[in-house]
């Protein structure tokens, strides 16, 4: 071999790290189009990856991994969004888990949450644009790369703090059951939305001024991708008119709790009550603004 040239590996094997068989992972822009690839163990049998998020903080076997929907998993999704890095591996026959494994996901669990609660903190006190990720680490005690391990750019902890926010909003609007009206799930979604908001005021104020001039707001929205959906089930339960543009309303639903929110956060003391400014909004949505057609009247044509 010539000086100063590195061994070529064999190529069709995958690279070994102790006992656990790398697979092959790359990540897509701007939807987050994650995937994984299993490879063969030595034995020639191919297994599934087990991919480990450090934005979802779970692991799920699958061979081919594309996007997540809403924090839902299942074989065949992973993420959404372009806001976190993945780590996949296949095991060899026979390779127990090891128990170091579970371990180390805790620590870089505690450690997200840690760099998280510093960062809002930060926020709090300097606001978003007065605080960098240098300061995020100095106050956290860690390397800068740390941070940007956990979270590549400053907008993400902005991110993180919507997704635990919709989660929440979500698990309480389909608190109900099955049988609850479409009237209901939002509501319930806003209550909770209002409540949150309410009961950590400085918090929601950095991080809703901090969020109103970044593009991400307002492309992509994860709040309107959620909205169109539970449009689209009241749709299939004939709630609503099933000509009605599903995707359409979840935008407008979004973009004006987005507006509202703002307004909100842009005034001390809070100019109104969150959550009676988007009950307000639902029913605005939900009747429309034309005149019902009387016993005697004709309905108005849509143009």
């Amino acid at each position: 071999m010539a000086p100063g040239r590195l061994p070529r590996r064999r190529s069709g094997r995958p690279r070994r790290s102790g006992r656990t068989w790398r697979a092959a992972t790359w990540c897509q822009v701007p939807r987050h189009g994650v995937r994984t690839g299993s490879r063969s163990s030595p034995d020639g049998v191919r297994r599934p990856a087990v991919v480990e998020c450090p934005q979802v903080q779970q692991q799920t076997e699958v061979f081919f991994c594309t996007r997540v929907q809403q924090g839902q998993y299942s074989t065949g999704d992973l993420c959404k969004g372009r806001e976190h890095s993945v780590t996949a591996r296949t095991s060899s026959p026979g390779d127990p888990e090891r128990p170091s494994s579970d371990r180390r996901v805790r620590q870089r669990e505690r450690r997200r949450a840690d760099l998280y609660d510093v960062a809002i903190q930060l926020f709090v006190e300097r606001t978003y644009e007065g605080t960098t990720m240098e300061d995020i680490a100095d106050r956290a005690d860690v390397a800068r790369a740390t941070v940007f391990n956990h979270f590549p750019r400053k907008a993400s902890f902005l991110r993180e703090w919507a997704t635990r926010r919709r989660e929440k909003a979500i698990k309480a609007a389909y608190a109900g059951g099955p049988e609850s009206s479409l009237r209901e799930i939002l509501v319930r979604f806003f209550t909770e939305l209002g409540s949150l908001s309410d009961a950590s005021r400085p918090e929601s104020v950095a991080v809703i001024l901090g969020s109103a001039g970044l593009a991400d707001t307002w492309q992509r929205s994860p709040l309107a991708v959620e909205f169109a959906g539970i449009f689209a089930e009241a749709q299939r339960r004939g709630e609503i008119d099933s000509t009605v543009n599903a995707d359409r309303v979840g935008v407008i639903l979004a973009s004006s709790y987005y507006v509202i929110l703002t307004a909100w956060a842009g005034e001390e003391p809070a100019p109104f009550d969150l959550t009676e400014e988007m009950t307000g909004t639902v029913d605005l949505i939900l009747n429309g603004v034309l005149p019902r057609p009387t016993a005697n009247q004709e309905p108005v044509p849509n143009p």
